[in-house]
């Protein structure tokens, strides 16, 4: 399955063509990249955290999920609108293959190699006082390694989604608007995977692109591009970095925190 991404690229790369990330910022800017990063680190580490999130849901749910039909002749199970734990309505569809490419109609603990996800997901983000947002997501996850005598699971993807949030402080309010290319690379978990549990490894590595405008005491609005990489490594709390900005996040209330790096 191969996600396509030909639009996405061409919106991504427009937008961080005109990208005007700068090393010196004039006295009372309130859109320092520091502040930009800190910010986009928030909206990414949402993002990878409900990716998390999903990947419990999708197993979860396999096969029983709300009204979810097969259709023999795509070979595909596709499952009605419902509200996930994020609150976001998902529409959502799902494969299973045999080692041979081979479509399969349910999951058999023998001969079913992989299952591959589609999904698109709309939304509030946020915690609707500090960080108000909406999101509208679609991407595609393949959970592989299921064959033989399973030790790991692993996952790979690529997503897009194009968000609005703005962000409140005493500074007064930063507005976000952009589009945002989402990888998920060798997210790998033990098995069997226990309840609660976090990946072991991989990435989700995010290019946000964003028209970034700032209302308070002045008003400026600037264009930036940021590369994002959340890296796991079996506990809750992870790193997620933007160039020489290093945070913390924390996957099980999402919070980003401990920014350095200024």
């Amino acid at each position: 399955m191969q996600i396509r991404m030909t639009l996405v690229c061409g919106l991504v790369i427009a937008a961080t063509a005109c990208s005007s990330d700068r090393s010196y910022s004039p006295p009372g800017t309130v859109l320092t990249d520091a502040r930009v990063s800190e910010d986009v680190a928030v909206t990414a580490g949402i993002a990878a955290a409900a990716s998390i999130s999903d990947q419990a849901q999708y197993l979860d749910n396999a096969g029983v999920a709300p009204a979810c039909t097969y259709a023999a002749t795509a070979g595909l199970w596709t499952c009605a609108p419902f509200v996930n734990s994020q609150r976001l309505t998902v529409a959502r569809s799902y494969a299973y293959f045999d080692q041979s490419g081979h479509p399969m109609q349910s999951y058999d603990s023998l001969t079913t190699e992989r299952i591959e996800y589609k999904s698109k997901s709309d939304g509030a983000i946020g915690d609707g006082t500090t960080v108000i947002g909406m999101t509208h997501r679609s991407g595609e996850q393949t959970l592989s390694g299921l064959l033989g005598s399973e030790t790991t699971r692993v996952w790979d993807g690529a997503g897009v989604s194009a968000d609005t949030t703005s962000y409140n402080d005493a500074s007064g309010t930063r507005r976000y608007a952009g589009v945002q290319l989402d990888s998920v690379k060798k997210v790998s978990y033990a098995q069997p995977r226990k309840p609660g549990s976090y990946p072991l490894s991989g990435e989700v590595v995010r290019i946000a692109n964003y028209l970034v405008t700032a209302v308070g005491a002045g008003s400026e609005t600037r264009s930036v591009s940021r590369t994002i990489v959340t890296t796991f490594n079996g506990t809750r709390t992870v790193p997620i970095r933007l160039g020489a900005i290093s945070c913390t996040l924390h996957l099980d209330t999402r919070a980003v925190d401990g920014c350095s790096g200024r």
